[in-house]
């Protein structure tokens, strides 16, 4: 029987694993493989979905933009087409209507 307290040339202390052991290296390069393929798979998934909407976005954006470069447009069109201030067709005749009294 063997204790930890008792070393003798009988029973020698376990070996440490050997961290560049083969079949655990191997294994553990495979793990960390399927570990970093699988992170790497939902990180591209999540860039991808954030580009997408960030493109969607930019669409909106730039058609909101475009709308709004054309009211303006015809705002400065119309402020300068040359106005007819004096002309009758343009100019509201207001007829005031008096009641006399009896």
């Amino acid at each position: 029987m063997c204790f930890l307290f008792l070393t003798s040339d009988l029973c020698p202390p376990a070996p440490l694993p050997n961290p560049f052991h083969l079949p655990w290296s191997v294994n553990r390069q495979e793990h960390l493989r399927t570990i970093m393929d699988d992170y790497d798979i939902r990180s591209a998934a999540s860039i991808l979905a954030s580009v997408k909407e960030q493109e969607a976005r930019f669409e909106r954006l730039t058609r909101a933009l475009e709308e709004e470069r054309r009211n303006v447009s015809l705002q400065l069109e119309r402020a300068n087409q040359p106005s007819e201030r004096m002309s009758m067709s343009t100019c509201p005749v207001f007829v005031s209507v008096y009641k006399s009294e009896p």
